[in-house]
């Protein structure tokens, strides 16, 4: 389940880096745009400081803006 969910982030951030508008992007995956920019912006940060993976315990906490 876990795997599912962190391939579900990595094609959604790769589709936004590719150009797709977030709006359709979060309405094919049915999330909101917050949940994209979470993403978008968080996992650079994490990779920046070191994490190699990012724990499901922590993913509330991750910074973001939107």
């Amino acid at each position: 389940m876990i795997k599912k969910i962190q391939k579900e982030r990595a094609n959604a951030v790769q589709r936004y880096l590719a150009g797709e508008s977030p709006e359709s992007i979060c309405a094919a995956l049915g999330k909101t745009t917050r949940w994209l920019y979470k993403w978008v912006h968080g996992i650079p940060m994490m990779i920046q400081r070191g994490a190699k993976d990012i724990p499901g315990d922590r993913l509330q906490s991750l910074p973001y803006s939107c």
